[in-house]
């Protein structure tokens, strides 16, 4: 009866339903890195940790959601008013920090806006991290604020914490609007001039404007990119 009593009071104090959220960071070879996140359930609040294994990060946007900073509301006390400050917070204690840091927490949370209708909690949005430089490092739950939790206040789990992620800094052909297809000059067309500069990169010296897969190299896998973008254009 003991065992059965125990068991009980477990489930009972266990949520009914454990959330989870997917972190999928994507290098924009821009200096930023979209970090797109999914999750099973609404999200009320967020506490991570960003840990640079090289560089730092001198820039963060998040979803207008989070309008609440609780570490702003730390430091300011009475004065605080909402909206103000920012999610970028000390990892081991409360408290803002500023940019550009090498290890920083997230904080930040949503109650649906200051008036009356409240707008839902999210289940799935961005947040964006900059780094001039570039940099490299991990994205985890932030044990000090709890990591992350739903509108019910049960804790919601990283899947494959922690998350890798990565921010470089391209050239600027990299970030043409039709670079995957083939641009090499930022026209917008395919033309003959851009398959005379694929040439140029195929017999002479690598040309990082022809590397369409941007892994380092001029490969089949280019030139095919270029076929593409030949027979279909830029659409």
């Amino acid at each position: 009866m003991k065992k059965l009593a125990m068991l009980t009071v477990l489930f009972t104090a266990m949520p009914l339903f454990a959330g989870t959220i997917t972190l999928v960071p994507t290098d924009n070879t821009n200096g930023t890195c979209t970090v797109d996140w999914t999750a099973d359930v609404q999200v009320r609040a967020m506490g991570l940790d960003v840990d640079c294994t090289a560089g730092v990060i001198d820039g963060l946007t998040v979803d207008s959601f989070f309008d609440i900073f609780m570490d702003a509301a730390y430091d300011l006390g009475a004065g605080y008013a909402y909206g103000v400050g920012t999610p970028i917070a000390d990892q081991d204690a409360p408290g803002e920090l500023g940019l550009p840091l090498a290890n920083l927490a997230i904080s930040m949370g949503g109650l649906g806006g200051a008036a009356l209708p409240l707008d839902p909690a999210i289940s799935a949005g961005q947040i964006i991290l900059s780094s001039t430089a570039g940099a490299a490092g991990t994205i985890d739950a932030n044990a000090l604020r709890g990591g992350i939790v739903d509108v019910d206040g049960d804790p919601v789990t990283i899947v494959g914490a922690p998350v890798a992620f990565a921010i470089t800094n391209g050239p600027a052909c990299w970030n043409f609007a039709c670079f995957d297809k083939g641009d090499t000059n930022d026209d917008g067309l395919i033309t003959p001039a851009d398959v005379q500069t694929m040439l140029a990169a195929w017999t002479g010296a690598y040309d990082p404007c022809t590397d369409f897969n941007k892994d380092g190299l001029i490969t089949p896998a280019d030139v095919q990119m270029l076929l593409v973008g030949w027979t279909s254009g830029c659409n």
